[in-house]
C-alpha cells in the first residue's frame, strides 16, 4: 500500500507585505502558528424556458461564478506585529500576502484583512492570543514550488 505524501501544519506560513515597490518585501506573520486557506467558487443558477416549448417546466442551469480564496490564521500575541496588523486593519488598505506550504506551492496577492481579534485568560496565566481572517480580491496566484 502505497502512503499518501503529507505535511505538518506547522509548514503552512503567512508572509505579509512590508514594502511597496520592486521587488517586494515580505515578512513571516510571527507568532500565527494555525494557518489555513479555502478557495471557493460560487455558482449561478437560472432557471431557463425551452423557447420551442414555453409550456414545460423551466430547467435549471449552473455556471461558475466568481472565485476566490480566504485565509484563516492563529497563534500568540506577537508584539513586532501588532502595530502593523492593526494598521493593516483599521486604514482599510489592502496588501499583498503570500501563504506558502513548505515544500510545496505558494499563493499570493491582494487581501482585504477582515478580522483582527486578541484574546487570553487571566486565570490560567497563557500568553495572549491573536487570530486573523482575510478575503482576497480575486483569484491568489499559485506559484507551483518556491525556495
Amino acid at each position: 500500500m502505497a502512503l499518501p505524501d503529507t505535511k505538518a501544519g506547522y509548514e503552512i506560513l503567512l508572509e505579509l507585505e512590508r514594502t511597496s515597490g520592486s521587488p517586494l518585501v515580505y515578512d513571516f506573520v510571527c507568532g500565527i502558528h494555525t494557518t489555513e486557506i479555502t478557495f471557493e467558487a460560487e455558482l449561478i443558477q437560472n432557471n431557463v424556458r425551452d423557447c420551442a416549448s414555453p409550456a414545460k417546466a423551466p430547467q435549471r442551469v449552473t455556471k461558475p461564478g466568481t472565485r476566490g480564496a480566504s485565509v484563516s490564521g492563529s497563534g500568540v500575541f506577537a508584539r513586532e506585529f501588532e502595530d502593523e496588523l492593526w494598521g493593516v486593519f483599521n486604514g482599510g488598505v489592502n496588501r499583498n500576502w503570500r501563504v506558502k506550504i513548505v515544500g510545496g506551492p505558494m499563493y499570493s496577492g491582494s487581501f482585504t484583512l477582515t478580522s483582527l481579534a486578541f484574546g487570553g485568560n487571566a486565570e490560567d496565566n497563557s500568553l495572549m492570543t491573536c487570530s486573523l481572517a482575510l478575503t482576497a480580491n480575486g483569484v491568489p496566484t499559485r506559484t507551483a514550488s518556491w525556495s
